[in-house]
């Protein structure tokens, strides 16, 4: 199995032992996990679950640390991406980044969120699929599977998290914890 610096490898290893039929990985976060599946709904073409939140503010819509998705009518991620997405057209030259970071953005707008759910069989395909153009310019691994023709399922959330990903995310989760 190749070393790659995203998460999806760990499991792989794991359910490679196993024989579950889902498995999942979730970056550590101060957040309920919900039912991976609102509707639950598993057909068998679908292979990945992801979880994200409405953005809130301009400073996540900007913040090339973010990741946003963009969804399709059914919840299925059309793309993953650091640069805000969806581009507004018809507000000028899009959400500009001099804005107030604290104000609200239009609909619809998606933060991805670290917990992924995963039918095992495609985890141990996925574990070993070459890295893709896309995946290496984003440095998104969700990229590589769609990019393979696999379908991302979103799961909608209310419950946002705090990603430590650089110094200033471990400041806010510090001023976080100090004040709740």
């Amino acid at each position: 199995m190749p070393t790659t610096r995203s998460s999806s490898p760990r499991p792989a290893r794991a359910t490679a032992r196993a024989e579950p039929k889902w498995c999942s990985n979730a970056r550590l976060r101060r957040a309920p996990i919900p039912a991976m599946s609102s509707s639950g709904e598993r057909p068998s073409a679908l292979v990945r679950f992801a979880r994200c939140v409405p953005i809130a503010n301009r400073g996540d819509y900007t913040n090339p640390n973010v990741v946003k998705v963009v969804l399709d009518r059914n919840g299925d991620a059309l793309y993953f991406s650091r640069a805000p997405i969806p581009h507004f057209r018809d507000q000028g030259s899009g959400i500009r980044v001099q804005a107030d970071p604290r104000s609200p953005i239009p609909d619809p707008c998606y933060k991805h969120i670290g917990l992924y759910g995963y039918r095992r069989m495609f985890l141990l395909k996925f574990s070993v699929l070459p890295q893709t153009a896309l995946e290496r310019s984003e440095s998104l691994e969700q990229l590589r599977a769609m990019e393979h023709g696999y379908r991302i399922r979103t799961i909608v959330t209310t419950h946002d998290s705090i990603g430590v990903d650089t110094p200033e995310d471990l400041e806010r989760v510090r001023l976080h914890v100090a004040t709740t």
